[in-house]
């Protein structure tokens, strides 16, 4: 009896009818290389009894050869990511004003290119995504060390992110940055023995500053995705999130 339409016939679970079965899909073949080399540094110095200083540097060699068969997407990159800070106590062991700027970057694996119908193009390399961060903030210990509390603002930027092709979902692109910034409040009080009390608020607002991170299917096109079946997509949309922690 043959299957019912829009199905497919039932095949033995054996490597040899999987194959047989997958013979005709075609596949895509990549052969990637990548290296990697850093070094890392740190030391705290005691400027004064009440001003401490960290600074800190890390360096990086990343060398991809992406795909062996392509002869662009070779990448290569000498990175330092250095990282300062600074603590000032205006009462000793009591009240801290801190401030840190930090830089950071992670490597970015490459991706597989297919066209708008799902064949393959290419193996697309790209640049590491890179972070710069500053933070200040106050750190206090009062009431005969029964009150703890620590107030920090921040700001990072990271930037040339990877996102979809808003031309051909089967692609990606770099070029993108988003920023967040918000602040960060905890307290934790012990005001009699065995009674400990903890409190935190934090508030925190991201958005994308280059690039396309928030609409989708932006030019609104009609469009189908699928091998055995034909599934439509959603036409032009738009990303928002809310998050509450608690």
């Amino acid at each position: 009896m043959s299957p019912a339409p829009g199905t497919t016939e039932t095949v033995p679970l054996t490597a040899t009818a999987i194959d047989e079965l997958l013979a005709g899909t075609g596949n895509a073949e990549s052969e990637i290389a990548n290296s990697s080399y850093r070094a890392y540094f740190s030391n705290v110095l005691n400027i004064t009894p009440q001003l401490m200083a960290l600074v800190s540097l890390r360096a990086d060699y990343f060398d991809s050869k992406g795909e062996k068969s392509a002869d662009d997407d070779d990448f290569d990159q000498f990175a330092v990511s250095p990282k300062f800070g600074l603590v000032y106590q205006p009462v000793p062991d009591k009240v801290s004003l801190f401030a840190n700027y930090m830089n950071a970057f992670i490597n970015v694996a490459p991706q597989q290119v297919f066209d708008e119908g799902g064949e393959y193009l290419r193996t697309q390399s790209f640049k590491p995504e890179h972070a710069n961060q500053l933070e200040f903030g106050v750190k206090a210990e009062v009431l005969s060390n029964r009150l703890f509390a620590t107030l920090s603002l921040y700001n990072i930027k990271v930037s040339d992110r990877v996102y979809p092709d808003p031309v051909n979902i089967n692609n990606s692109v770099q070029g993108g940055a988003v920023r967040s910034q918000g602040f960060e409040v905890d307290i934790q009080a012990h005001p009699v023995e065995g009674l400990n009390v903890l409190a935190g608020y934090s508030y925190n607002q991201i958005e994308t500053v280059e690039g396309n991170f928030n609409v989708n299917n932006l030019t609104d096109e009609v469009y189908y995705t699928g091998y055995w079946s034909v599934n439509p997509q959603r036409p032009r949309n738009f990303v928002g999130g809310v998050a509450y922690k608690f």
